[in-house]
């Protein structure tokens, strides 16, 4: 888990994400984490109940999922 959100900027300002980045890759070096796909997943959450269709190279689709199960276990503290 990510041990130091209190440490991020505001969320919403410029440099939010650059740094909730680099928190997330300090913290767990090995997750494979493609900002792209981040971002939709962290958008997806934001108004609540919608959903989200990613496209991905079937070798890809282990490294997705394993992605957004991460987002939805930090989505609670964001």
């Amino acid at each position: 888990m990510i041990s130091d959100l209190g440490d991020l900027p505001t969320p919403g300002t410029p440099p939010f994400f650059p740094a909730l980045l680099a928190s997330i890759r300090a913290t767990a070096p090995g997750l494979p984490l493609d900002p792209v796909v981040l971002q939709a997943l962290l958008l997806c959450l934001l108004p609540g109940d919608k959903n989200l269709i990613l496209r991905t190279r079937r070798e890809d689709v282990s490294s997705v999922s394993k992605l957004a199960a991460s987002v939805s276990i930090i989505q609670p503290l964001l």
